[in-house]
């Protein structure tokens, strides 16, 4: 707008445009980030795939023994494998205790 009204041609406009946001991205936002996750050291990376630890779920398809099935956590599936190898029959509970990469790891929360 300033150089809009010091009479500046629209090419300047658009250069000056360019170069304060640089300016602002690179000096805002630092401060920035620092004040919105209160100087945590993980700066809030945590990802919705790891959210699902310790959450519960319902054994969609049977986790075979030493092998692979499904669980269903609030609407999504997930391949998944027993903590210990057993086999887990569809519809039992589960609680997450780990994910490693797009497979979870969950033990039997009912007998």
């Amino acid at each position: 707008m300033f150089a809009s009204l010091l009479g500046l041609s629209l090419t300047w406009q658009i250069v000056l445009f360019v170069i304060l946001s640089s300016l602002c991205l690179f000096f805002v936002r630092p401060f920035m980030k620092k004040y919105f996750h209160g100087g945590r050291r993980d700066d809030g990376k945590i990802s919705n795939a790891d959210a699902i630890l310790g959450r519960i779920g319902v054994v969609s398809q049977t986790i075979e023994e030493n092998g692979f099935g499904r669980v269903a956590i609030d609407g999504d599936d997930w391949k998944a494998v027993a903590v210990d190898g057993h086999e887990i029959k569809e519809g039992m509970k589960v609680s997450i205790v780990g994910r490693e990469s797009i497979i979870i790891t969950v033990k039997s929360i009912e007998n």
